[in-house]
């Protein structure tokens, strides 16, 4: 038997039937037609090569390529429909030297004053767990707000800072929490070494208080983070290069951390080397997740560990009492010493891989 030729949609109404009526739709011939025809189309759209090899999105993006490729609407208006690759391979647009600096001047100023904002709003009686809490939070929301402006106007996407929804960005954060808690527990064998102690429990432990550090620790590092370290780091690696891009950003973190009150000392030798290791990892992996989970895990473990608080699970007690303060200097710089060990090992990683071409690069202009 011949059947008629098939086509993607609709079953055709078979030959011999005058009208499309529920007895000649339900004849053998047109069950086959239907079933054979919803079968091929189903299989083309599954294993299409534009939906199973690549990734891609959709108009907007290519309206804009198109636009910056030819300056015209024609290309913008012949290219809506289409499917480009990802915002990732995206060219940032050029901008003056100043707005780079402009940049992380304001994300410093909105954190200031997202910390004030907090202050306000809470007064002194509020609980100190509660009012660090809010007073990351705005500072996250502030932050990312900002950021989110200046990538919009650029017409990029978080994307090619690694933010998705996707099993890539999932083991980022994993890779970067087994990391960052690797790292303070480093810092907390330095500390044993220069002033040896033992752990006990903290009687002043509270759940809430708990819950409420750890939130607070994630919000502070994903602020911090994004701040620093995704557009405006972007930014200055295009204008200045790799050395500017990881030091500057890290010049404004210490002078931010001063601003609260840490010691100079502190804040160079191991926020300033923090600061390095942070942007190598950035600039190597392009993956925000990862590093803004290496940041907070540092964090969580220090609170957990080495810091004293009613949400800390354990204490230390020192076996003298003066020795964390007799060494702290060298306590600090055996800190910095291990960030900037470890910022270098990320260094090479990153040149070597380069080499091999398995670590992608921001387009330049």
């Amino acid at each position: 038997m011949e059947f008629p030729p098939l086509f993607l949609g609709f079953p055709r109404r078979p030959e011999g039937c005058a009208s499309d009526s529920i007895g000649c739709f339900r004849s053998r011939h047109s069950r086959w037609l239907a079933f054979q025809s919803v079968g091929f189309g189903l299989a083309k759209r599954v294993f299409s090569r534009s939906t199973c090899r690549r990734r891609f999105e959709f108009d907007t993006t290519a309206a804009v390529v198109a636009e910056r490729a030819s300056g015209g609407r024609k290309a913008v208006r012949a290219s809506r429909g289409k499917y480009v690759p990802s915002t990732r391979s995206e060219v940032m647009p050029k901008r003056p030297i100043w707005y780079v600096w402009g940049y992380l001047l304001l994300i410093s100023t909105v954190a200031f004053a997202g910390a004030l904002l907090a202050m306000v709003v809470l007064g002194r009686n509020t609980d100190a767990a509660l009012a660090w809490l809010v007073r990351c939070s705005l500072i996250m929301l502030l932050v990312v707000a900002t950021t989110s402006w200046f990538i919009r106007r650029d017409r990029l996407s978080w994307v090619r800072y690694g933010v998705s929804a996707n099993r890539r960005a999932v083991n980022s954060v994993f890779v970067g929490f087994l990391g960052g808690g690797a790292l303070a527990l480093l810092w907390a064998l330095i500390v044993q070494v220069w002033a040896p102690f033992e752990w006990s429990w903290n009687p002043a432990f509270r759940m809430q208080a708990l819950l409420m550090a750890a939130a607070a620790a994630v919000a502070l590092g994903v602020a911090e983070e994004v701040g620093y370290r995704s557009y405006g780091l972007e930014r200055m690696y295009e204008q200045h290069g790799a050395f500017a891009a990881v030091v500057v950003p890290s010049a404004v973190f210490v002078l931010a951390h001063l601003s609260g009150g840490m010691p100079w000392q502190a804040a160079v030798l191991v926020v300033g080397t923090c600061s390095l290791l942070y942007g190598c990892l950035m600039l190597v992996t392009r993956s925000l997740p990862l590093v803004a989970a290496f940041h907070v895990a540092n964090n969580l473990i220090q609170d957990a560990l080495l810091r004293t608080g009613e949400g800390s699970l354990w204490r230390p007690e020192f076996q003298n009492a003066d020795a964390p303060h007799d060494h702290q200097m060298a306590i600090w710089a055996c800190m910095g010493g291990a960030n900037l060990i470890v910022a270098a090992c990320v260094w090479l990683f990153r040149a070597k891989f380069r080499r091999d071409g398995a670590v992608a690069s921001w387009p330049k202009q």
